[in-house]
C-alpha cells in the first residue's frame, strides 16, 4: 500500500514537536501559553520604558495577553508570536538611548526571533522598528 503524504506541515516540523514529540497536542499547548507569556512580559516592558508607569505597563501586558485576535486566531500558532515586536521595539528604545554593538546585536536578535515567527510578524516588525527609529531620530 502506498504512503499517504499529507499537504500540511505536521507539528513535529519545528520547536513545539520537539518540545514533546510523542504527544502534539501537549507541544501545541506549551508553545501556545509560551507565546502568551512571553507577548505579556515583552509588552510590559516596552510599555514601561514608553510611559514609566508600573501600573500602565502592567495593564498594557495584561491587554496583550487577553487581546481578542490572539484567541480568534488560536489555531494558527505562527501568528502568536506578535509578543517578538513588542520584544523588538523595547530594544530599539535601549539601542537608540546608548547604542552599541552588544545592544545593536540583541536587536538583531530580536528581529530574528520575530522574522522566525512567521514572515508577516517579521515584515511587521521590521516595518514598526523603521517608522520608530526614524521618529526617534528625526524628531
Amino acid at each position: 500500500m502506498p504512503e499517504v503524504v499529507s499537504p500540511a506541515p505536521a507539528i513535529d516540523d519545528g520547536l513545539p514537536g520537539r518540545l514533546a514529540p510523542s504527544r502534539p497536542a501537549l507541544s501545541y499547548n506549551l508553545a501556545f501559553l509560551a507565546s502568551l507569556v512571553l507577548a505579556g512580559l515583552f509588552t510590559q516592558l516596552l510599555a514601561r520604558r514608553l510611559t514609566a508607569s508600573r501600573w500602565g505597563s502592567l495593564c498594557a501586558g495584561v491587554a496583550a495577553v487577553a487581546a481578542p485576535y490572539r484567541f480568534g486566531l488560536s489555531d494558527r500558532l505562527e501568528l502568536q508570536g506578535i509578543g517578538w515586536l513588542a520584544l523588538a521595539l523595547w530594544l530599539l528604545l535601549r539601542f537608540l538611548e546608548r547604542p552599541g554593538l552588544g545592544r545593536s546585536l540583541v536587536l538583531g536578535l530580536g528581529l530574528a526571533a520575530a522574522s522566525l515567527s512567521s514572515v508577516a510578524t517579521g515584515v511587521l516588525t521590521l516595518g514598526s522598528c523603521l517608522v520608530l527609529g526614524a521618529f526617534k531620530l528625526f524628531r
